[in-house]
């Protein structure tokens, strides 16, 4: 009996290799575990140390400010340039999934989210470090900055599990 591969029948009809999927499958795949850790680290940052930033210890906002910038927001975009790459080996046929098109929509309310979360953030920092602290200011803003965390959060979990199921919703 020959062992050799020049003896294997493709049965399945299956084509041989996986193309460029999984060099833009993996990447994404760890910029989102990046992206979903990071805004889980910001989150948890806020809300375990949310009554510490008046006066001189304000350094869990520095810390938040750093996780946006330096991690949350290049894993996002990373992540979102894979997603397109592998979007695009068979645009026709991902666009007609309403699991797709409903992530899209999620996708597209996720800028909305950020720049409200920023616009909060950056009012509580400004108001943190005026001279008097207004308290009813600062815990009506961070109330609102805690909305926006944790909707942004709930966003994106929602995102992972729609392209993870890939649910049919009717089809």
């Amino acid at each position: 009996m020959n062992n050799s591969t020049d003896d294997y029948i493709n049965r399945y009809g299956r084509r041989g290799g996986r193309g460029v999927r999984p060099y833009f499958l993996i990447p994404k795949l760890l910029l989102l575990a990046i992206l979903l850790g990071s805004y889980t680290s910001a989150m948890a940052l806020w809300l375990g140390y949310r009554g510490h930033i008046f006066g001189n210890e304000h350094w869990p906002l520095v810390a938040i400010s750093f996780l946006f910038r330096r991690m949350i927001i290049p894993a996002l975009l990373g992540t979102l340039f894979f997603g397109l790459l592998l979007w695009l080996q068979h645009p026709r046929i991902f666009l007609a999934r309403r699991w797709l098109q409903l992530k899209l929509l999620l996708i597209l309310s996720l800028p909305i989210v950020h720049y409200q979360a920023r616009f909060r953030f950056m009012e509580l920092q400004n108001g943190v470090q005026q001279s008097p602290v207004n308290d009813k200011l600062i815990e009506q803003l961070g109330g609102r900055f805690t909305m926006l965390l944790v909707a942004g959060w709930l966003l994106m979990v929602i995102i992972v599990i729609l392209g993870r199921l890939k649910p049919r919703l009717g089809q």
